[in-house]
């Protein structure tokens, strides 16, 4: 089995030098309400080549339980669903659940090429959330925390990208700036999704009802 990218991205840092990484931040706001941040850190390595690894966060409140924002992400369609009709998608396998150690392959097109991604489930803590890693991949490094907050009027649905381009950091000249709308623009879509099946569902019907 192939070692995760997130094994030779922490190799990579760890034999860096003393310096701290340096970390740039923007704030997205959309319809003038900030919904996360985009940004990266540059992390210096013996060969004198960054690791750029990019950071990425987008939010939305769902109003709606966690447990109804849980039990969406635990359907067996969810990531169906989840997919934007403009980003083909086709799954190859998926076990069931999201505990650690679960995994899900499928096939993406990057332009006319397809691609195999393996992501593997690494942490599960019920209604605070998940997380999956890429295995295999057309990232470097590719790292995803769903995050679900509780909040006064639902719950805070929180998605955290970290993530790496291969061939950095020319990749990261030529290809981050469209990296970074293609996943404003997903997520937007996964969000809205995910606000119309969850408050429109059992228990959060009745929390909208109040």
């Amino acid at each position: 089995m192939r070692t995760p990218s997130r094994s030779r991205a922490a190799v990579t840092l760890s034999q860096g030098t003393t310096n701290a990484p340096s970390r740039e931040d923007k704030f997205l706001k959309i319809n003038g309400i900030s919904v996360g941040y985009e940004g990266k850190e540059i992390h210096p390595t013996p060969a004198g080549i960054p690791l750029i690894v990019l950071h990425f966060q987008f939010s939305t409140l769902v109003r709606a339980p966690r447990e109804a924002v849980l039990d969406f992400h635990l359907r067996g369609d969810a990531i169906q669903l989840l997919t934007p009709p403009w980003q083909p998608m086709q799954v190859l396998r998926k076990d069931a659940g999201l505990e650690a150690g679960s995994e899900v392959m499928f096939r993406v097109w990057m332009g006319p090429v397809p691609v195999i991604w393996l992501a593997r489930h690494t942490a599960f803590q019920g209604l605070d959330g998940f997380e999956d890693l890429q295995v295999r991949g057309p990232f470097r490094h590719w790292r995803h925390q769903h995050r679900f907050q509780s909040h006064p009027e639902g719950t805070l649905l929180v998605d955290e990208i970290e993530c790496a381009l291969p061939g950095a950091p020319v990749s990261d000249w030529l290809l981050g700036w469209l990296l970074r709308l293609q996943l404003t623009a997903m997520f937007r879509y996964r969000h809205a999704v995910t606000r119309r099946h969850c408050e429109s569902d059992g228990p959060a019907g009745k929390l909208l009802a109040t």
